[in-house]
């Protein structure tokens, strides 16, 4: 998969924290002796969503 540059002006930062959580909250629940993964496309979703709040951090400084 190509790497893709994704900017999200319109969606709000506590919205991608919201959408953050939700996806670092579904690495940690799981099934007893079972390992803990999410989807490819939701490991790809987090990567993004993290990428762009690590941005608008760097940009508030």
């Amino acid at each position: 998969m190509a790497s893709v540059s994704l900017r999200w002006p319109h969606v709000p930062s506590r919205e991608l924290e919201r959408i953050r959580n939700a996806l670092l909250q579904g690495l940690q629940k799981g099934h007893h002796g079972r390992e803990h993964h999410l989807s490819e496309p939701a490991r790809s979703l987090l990567k993004l969503v993290t990428a762009e709040l690590a941005r608008r951090r760097e940009g508030a400084h």
